[in-house]
């Protein structure tokens, strides 16, 4: 016993993996093999109401791999199961623990705020499908889980999904040449440096800062051309081309979007993964409309938009962490739950 409770005083989602894991089998193995004691139920609401406030999901890791100086990649402990999720509330119906359940909803909505999204099919999305077969089944009111599947899966597609990425503007960063033009300037001399920014990388910069050009034309001689062309990086998202219907020929800078481009493609795979989850969610069952009610057209079409008020209000409604965490007195069968001491050793 006290090497469990020195594991739930430091809480880490490594440990809530553990612990749910734990709880949820333990009280399977009593059933299966028919020994559950009178004293096992005690047993469990203690774990239990130990556990639920430092329940704990995995976050997004800090630096991306490529980031890392090591070629070994850090291998991440296996995140929560959320088929272990759902057994545990199962228990608790049996159990009679009403309270446990209301606070391992807020908890798990608290934690969906930070938790790595990568980790919601995996945490998350199991637990929703066994509900949903306990739900059709008539063993559980759709009404008492309503805000975990509207909020939960609104905070997922908010978060994840997020919202769709528009060229809302031109403007570029600008460049800076430092003096280090010795091209013909004038009113400077053929090889004299210039310090500061040169006159033509300031004309260029006009046409970088504009939020509605994207093509400039510069005609001057190579070397000025050159100049402007070495002064530009990837990060000034802009191609060059060079136009010779006449002399001087003109340098062609033209503003682009392929990072715009990219980012977009990115977001509509998002989308198309959120989708395919909940189109498996929603096929295998066929109420889940029962459940989110009037949310429902907009969670299966991922309305980001429309899905951010019902996002921001359960961060409103979950703040105070002693609604969902502090521990009160049971109720069973209308008499309360006395604490119980428990011996784990063996008869």
């Amino acid at each position: 016993m006290s090497e469990l409770h020195e594991i739930l005083d430091t809480p880490t989602p490594e440990k809530t993996a553990f612990i749910m894991s734990f709880l949820s089998r333990i009280y399977e193995h009593f059933r299966s093999t028919g020994s559950v004691r009178t004293d096992i139920p005690d047993m469990y609401e203690v774990l239990l109401r130990a556990a639920i406030p430092g329940f704990a999901l995995r976050k997004p890791e800090e630096h991306p791999r490529y980031y890392r100086y090591s070629p070994e990649e850090e291998i991440r402990e296996p995140a929560l199961n959320g088929h272990d999720l759902a057994l545990i509330f199962q228990h608790c119906r049996e159990l009679g623990l009403e309270e446990c359940i209301n606070q391992m909803i807020g908890r798990i909505l608290e934690e969906i705020d930070t938790m790595d999204m990568k980790d919601f099919p995996t945490s998350i999305l199991p637990l929703l499908e066994d509900l949903l077969s306990d739900i059709k089944k008539g063993e559980v009111n759709a009404e008492r889980f309503k805000r975990l599947f509207q909020t939960g899966l609104a905070k997922y597609i908010v978060t994840y999904v997020s919202d769709e990425p528009k060229q809302l503007k031109w403007s570029r960063e600008l460049t800076k040449c430092n003096g280090d033009y010795r091209g013909y300037f004038p009113g400077y001399g053929a090889t004299k440096l210039k310090a500061g920014t040169c006159q033509d990388c300031r004309q260029m910069n006009v046409f970088l800062q504009s939020p509605t050009e994207t093509v400039w034309r510069f005609p001057a001689a190579e070397a000025r051309r050159k100049h402007l062309i070495n002064k530009l990086s990837d990060k000034h998202e802009c191609f060059t081309t060079i136009e010779k219907p006449h002399t001087p020929f003109s340098l062609v800078v033209t503003k682009h979007k392929r990072s715009m481009d990219e980012k977009h493609r990115k977001w509509k795979a998002r989308v198309s993964e959120v989708k395919g989850h909940l189109q498996s969610l929603e096929g295998r069952h066929r109420i889940l409309d029962n459940v989110l009610h009037e949310r429902y057209a907009d969670i299966m079409a991922v309305r980001v938009k429309n899905l951010r008020v019902e996002a921001g209000q359960a961060v409103e409604g979950s703040n105070d962490r002693s609604e969902h965490t502090q521990a009160g007195p049971s109720q069973v069968a209308g008499q309360k739950r006395k604490a119980a001491v428990v011996d784990l050793t063996d008869d």
